[in-house]
């Protein structure tokens, strides 16, 4: 993969991965107007739901939990945001900004397993994530086909059924607090 620099905040330069004919200055141009949408979308919305209050850029900032000179920075076209940075503004803002900046999007299934099960077994996990892409595709299966409630418990049966492989409590009763 070729890479190319591109101004950052908190360093010199950065290095993002190279978008196929552009110039740095274009992929910040390009970041910068995705970021002023983002900003526009989130504000109308925030005003609509407290039409008597006034959003600005250091709401927004304080919302994505950055600075306001860095999201100036942003707005303007001047910075890209750091790698670090992208899950916490993608989080907030949309999975996009990957490929705005020319990274290839996470899986927000293991990040989920990984963010909630810290210290859970490789095995675990991945036996987790199995069970989830299962429960996805009969879930999609079933929504193609008109069959929605049968889809729809076995996508529920194997969420149940991995949160509580997580924890541990695979075979045991669930029943706590019901009468036996």
């Amino acid at each position: 993969m070729v890479k190319q620099k591109v101004r950052d905040a908190g360093t010199p330069r950065a290095t993002v991965p190279a978008m196929i004919g552009k110039s740095p200055t274009k992929v910040r141009a390009e970041f910068g107007r995705w970021f002023r949408e983002k900003y526009a979308r989130w504000r109308r919305d925030a005003v609509i739901a407290n039409p008597e209050l006034e959003f600005g850029q250091q709401d927004f900032a304080q919302w994505l939990g950055i600075s306001q000179s860095l999201t100036s920075f942003y707005m303007g076209g001047q910075r890209v945001p750091r790698q670090e940075m992208l899950g916490i503004l993608a989080a907030k803002l949309g999975d996009e900004i990957y490929d705005i900046l020319g990274y290839e999007r996470p899986d927000r299934d293991k990040i989920t397993i990984d963010r909630e099960w810290p210290g859970l077994p490789v095995e675990l996990r991945a036996d987790i994530a199995r069970m989830v892409a299962e429960a996805v595709q009969a879930r999609d299966a079933a929504n193609t086909q008109g069959v929605s409630s049968e889809a729809g418990d076995a996508a529920s049966s194997a969420g149940t059924t991995a949160g509580a492989k997580a924890r541990g409590e695979h075979g045991k009763s669930t029943t706590k607090g019901r009468g036996a």
